[in-house]
């Protein structure tokens, strides 16, 4: 499955601080946070999950898979074509179809 790049929050650490140090980890990219567009929850059977999404601007480096097996850099028509986990089924759709689109279509 495909995931949105990110991970767990260090103690200390800002959600901002924390994306920009993964985005950092996995794909060798600096960038500077803006805006939480989304955030949600997700409930696993063995565990409960809080998903927050930033817009970002790539400020430094090209995005390349360090952490991961594969990148894709795709546009919201696209993301059919790739298979996310349930917890990100509710920015899917609105990056396809919601609020979100309307942003994502003029980048």
């Amino acid at each position: 499955m495909w995931e949105f790049p990110g991970g767990k929050l260090d103690p200390g650490e800002t959600l901002e601080e924390c994306l920009a140090r993964e985005l950092r980890e996995e794909l060798g990219i600096g960038v500077e946070v803006h805006e939480l567009l989304e955030e949600c929850v997700h409930r696993y059977p063995e565990k409960t999950v809080k998903l927050h999404f930033f817009r970002c601007t790539l400020k430094l480096g090209e995005p390349r898979a360090i952490e991961c097996a594969d990148l894709a850099w795709v546009t919201a028509d696209e993301l059919d074509q790739y298979e996310f986990p349930p917890p990100d089924h509710s920015l899917l759709e609105s990056l396809k179809h919601g609020p979100l689109a309307a942003l994502f279509k003029s980048c």
